[in-house]
């Protein structure tokens, strides 16, 4: 595991993505410097540096390269707003993923229609369709370190996951304005972190008590927590991106 800095904003997060990109051609040069053994690299598209860092590693080794593609990037940035399409850090990913395309050996994916996009690019490849799963067994090893406290008689509502661009949080908090505005009586906890987060943070301040926000929470512990409110709410950004 190559450890990188933690970082805040979008700024830190771009210079974390090409440390961490460097960082992985730099190992791939050790390796080819010690003789070590690859059967395989895999390289993600998210983000697009660090598959481009591992297709050459490949070629280095001489191994063949397996794309992993999670997110259709630098499109999807585009598509919520992240960064423009007429810029320079776009040309750039853009490239560097056209590269990745016509040089890949095989390609998996939890998209289900990712190789339709994939096809436009290039004809001869190989296709895995992974699905996200479920793994019960850590579910029913879940960790209940977690007790959340109510109003006695209204309903709860809980969020559990990303504050990131792609997460629409801004339509359910407007969403339960509305509701609390009719004259509904809830509480709508929000668990997560992304970038996001501090902006969240001070829109809400003491201004809409029945919507709490929380620091992410480990992974263990999703089910657990989810499984003390009435209702759990998942909510993302009407992008193109999504069509795949």
């Amino acid at each position: 595991r190559l450890k990188t800095p933690s970082y805040k904003g979008k700024k830190g997060r771009f210079i974390n993505m090409l440390i961490n990109a460097t960082l992985v051609f730099l190992y791939g040069i050790y390796s080819f410097l010690k003789r070590k053994k690859f059967d395989v690299i895999i390289g993600p598209s998210v983000p697009t540096f660090t598959s481009f860092s591992g297709i050459l590693i490949s070629k280095i080794l001489k191994v063949p390269f397996c794309f992993e593609l999670r997110d259709i990037w630098p499109d999807a940035l585009v598509e919520i707003g992240l960064i423009k399409k007429n810029t320079f850090i776009f040309a750039i990913m853009k490239r560097m993923e056209l590269f990745i395309l016509n040089n890949l050996d095989s390609v998996f994916s939890t998209l289900p229609y990712a190789k339709r996009y994939v096809d436009n690019y290039i004809s001869k490849f190989s296709f895995y369709y992974l699905p996200n799963g479920v793994d019960f067994e850590s579910h029913e090893h879940s960790i209940n370190n977690i007790a959340v406290s109510f109003p006695s008689g209204l309903s709860s509502f809980c969020y559990v996951g990303g504050f990131g661009a792609d997460h629409d949080i801004k339509t359910m908090i407007k969403a339960a304005i509305i509701l609390e505005e009719k004259g509904y009586q809830f509480i709508f906890d929000l668990y997560g972190e992304g970038l996001k987060y501090d902006e969240l943070k001070k829109f809400l301040s003491d201004k809409y008590k029945f919507i709490r926000l929380f620091p992410a929470v480990k992974r263990q512990e999703t089910i657990s927590l989810i499984a003390q409110y009435d209702f759990a709410i998942a909510a993302i950004t009407n992008s193109k991106s999504y069509r795949h």
